[in-house]
């Protein structure tokens, strides 16, 4: 996808015009994804316009969902990615991006969540996906996750489970050698982490 700067920065612009300006889910979160997969496509190759507007758009509906959850009670808003798809195809079309272009970043976003089933075809997708992942493991996954149960009330047996359950196991979802190879190094930083912590409350 050959792209002029000037779209490009349409469309970074619009983005972050979504995003929060902190550290777990906001402009911060993406300015790591994207250094992670510059990283990645270093080894993997792959359309670095295309996986650039992906990173930029793929979390864009978090905003919207949180609205949601608090507008109607009791009930699971459509999930953040769907939201993100929703929303960045409105505003590719008024662009005039073409459409095939459009169906690729649609499905980038829909397959950087694991979550609702959607499994990265393209090399492209499996970049944004590991990328994405990346950033919650390691020490900034520490610090993620800490403020997420924080934020959330769980407290340290949250934390403890949340890295039990899920964090510890990331790698295995991942697409690509090279984000694999990545994770295990910060997925040990974070076992080390987890035996400290229950080495202190022994």
């Amino acid at each position: 996808m050959n792209m002029e700067k000037n779209r490009l920065n349409k469309i970074r612009e619009f983005a972050k015009s979504h995003y929060k300006d902190d550290d777990l889910h906001g402009w911060g979160h993406i300015e790591r994804v994207m250094n992670n997969a510059k990283r990645i496509q270093k080894h993997t190759g792959g359309d670095w316009s295309l996986i650039q507007v992906a990173v930029w758009l793929h979390d864009i509906g978090r905003k919207k969902e949180e609205q949601l959850k608090m507008k109607v009670e009791n009930k699971q808003p459509p999930h953040h990615a769907i939201l993100s798809k929703t929303i960045s195809k409105k505003f590719l079309e008024n662009l005039s991006l073409e459409e095939n272009t459009i169906k690729q970043i649609n499905h980038i976003i829909l397959a950087h969540s694991f979550s609702i089933g959607e499994k990265a075809r393209s090399v492209e997708a499996k970049i944004v996906s590991d990328a994405d992942k990346l950033d919650a493991i390691g020490a900034i996954g520490i610090f993620r996750a800490s403020a997420y149960q924080f934020h959330n009330k769980t407290g340290i047996s949250g934390m403890l489970n949340h890295m039990e359950e899920k964090l510890m196991n990331l790698d295995e979802k991942m697409y690509l050698d090279i984000s694999r190879k990545i994770a295990k190094k910060r997925i040990l930083r974070i076992k080390k982490y987890r035996e400290m912590i229950l080495e202190e409350l022994d």
